[in-house]
């Protein structure tokens, strides 16, 4: 699955290693060698999904996806 439009490529082969060895290992003494593997292979591509997501379910965001839910929550006024 590809948009082009919206930077998410897909993940690469190498976040399915990590998910793999993750399995396998998972404490936190694994990990922190690792977490430089896990933000540019897994979280990095995770968030261009939800990003290029969101962008296909709410087209009117125009561009304004990186904007937590409670922020959003705070510009709709409450009567």
């Amino acid at each position: 699955m590809t948009f082009a439009t919206t930077g998410f490529a897909g993940f690469r082969p190498a976040a399915f290693a990590f998910f793999s060895e993750l399995q396998d290992n998972n404490d936190p003494a694994w990990f922190r060698p690792r977490k430089a593997v896990y933000e540019t292979e897994v979280l990095a591509p995770f968030r261009d999904l939800i990003i290029a997501a969101t962008a296909r379910v709410l087209p009117s965001s125009n561009g304004a996806t990186r904007t937590s839910p409670a922020a959003t929550s705070r510009r709709v006024p409450v009567t």
